[in-house]
């Protein structure tokens, strides 16, 4: 799931880019896309047809937010999140002739790469998804730094070699794992003292700690599957493979493990928990939670006491109390904007907490 901030984070230019890279081998017709929109109905009758495949939403908005205001998609989730973990599932429904079939969707492996805004992202939102267990199947990409401005200049073709370069290399490898029927991936033994370690260490910290918990419980697993995908895609070992065997069994080196464990630990558990976080937030009725949500997404964490008004929609009188009362706690500072030529100048809130 990349989340960012519009025209800035680039999420279009990374979701772009995937495209390009698997329409370039679109003569292979190796993988099958899934439509983008659709019913709980329509997904599954898809997917009887073809189980595998992918389904890449460059704006997901629409579909987050009709799964929780769409009475005919209220079961999506709960499909959406049995395909995520490779469990079939059926269902009898009417075809367009009115007829009762019965669908059936077997061996499942869906890839999802969804992208939004994160306010467009929180909106679309609730508790649900989280408690579902639907959202914390993502993995998060969100950016907060400042990215140097873009110049205009001329093109040079270098990007569209180097895609072009990236491409052929995605499909070499496609093409040698196709080979097989069967790759079974193992770790070393001290690839597996070092997993283990970390699982259980982490989980010792974590077992208080409610979704965040169940998050680490499938981002564990998913360490495993990059270290895995990091290994195959090094340059050069999919072409040292026995070719003469259908099924085969590799050993990940432990500097891929590594660091796919840094990985999870020092980026994608952070940021989901910042992402949980501000999504409970947004579906709270507490001023101060709001309050604290918006100005993390604001530049340096601060912003117009007017547009914040704007965006809580709530009573002047109990957003001023709650200010009052973060200020005191120290979560919040408020100071006096310095504009030139404003007679009255705004009043500027900046959260600083951690």
């Amino acid at each position: 799931m990349c989340l960012g901030k519009s025209s800035i984070s680039r999420k279009s230019t990374a979701v772009n880019t995937t495209n390009l890279i698997l329409d370039s081998g679109d003569w292979l017709k190796p993988f099958h896309r899934f439509p983008g929109m659709f019913s709980t109905e329509g997904l599954i009758e898809e997917m009887s047809e073809e189980p595998r495949g992918y389904m890449i939403i460059d704006e997901c908005a629409q579909l987050l937010s009709s799964i929780n205001q769409k009475k005919y998609l209220s079961d999506m989730r709960d499909v959406l999140c049995k395909l995520y973990d490779c469990v079939g599932t059926r269902r009898k429904l009417k075809t367009s002739r009115g007829k009762v079939s019965e669908f059936k969707v077997e061996n499942p492996y869906a890839t999802f790469l969804y992208a939004t805004t994160h306010e467009s992202f929180l909106r679309g939102c609730s508790d649900a998804d989280l408690t579902s267990g639907w959202l914390i199947r993502f993995l998060y990409c969100y950016p907060q730094y400042q990215r140097d401005t873009m110049g205009v200049r001329d093109a040079t073709g270098d990007e569209e070699i180097h895609l072009g370069d990236i491409a052929s290399e995605f499909w070499k490898i496609s093409n040698e794992i196709k080979a097989y029927e069967e790759i079974r991936c193992s770790l070393t033994p001290s690839g597996y003292s070092y997993f283990n370690d970390w699982m259980s260490k982490t989980e010792a910290e974590l077992l208080q700690s409610g979704v965040h918990g169940s998050v680490f419980q499938r981002y564990a697993m998913y360490a495993l599957k990059m270290a895995a995908l990091y290994y195959i895609g090094e340059p050069g070992v999919c072409e040292s493979w026995d070719k003469c065997e259908k099924k085969l069994w590799i050993h990940i080196p432990d500097s891929f493990l590594i660091e796919s464990v840094r990985q999870i630990n020092d980026y994608f558990l952070p940021v989901s928990r910042g992402v949980i976080c501000d999504v409970s937030d947004a579906a709270s009725d507490n001023i101060q939670n709001k309050i604290i949500m918006f100005l993390r997404g604001e530049p340096n964490r601060t912003a117009k006491k007017s547009k914040l008004l704007r965006y809580i929609r709530k009573p002047a009188k109990e957003v001023n109390t709650a200010l009052e009362t973060m200020e005191e706690a120290e979560m919040i500072v408020m100071f006096q904007g310095k504009e030139e030529g404003v007679k009255k100048q705004p009043l500027y809130i900046r959260c600083i907490m951690d």
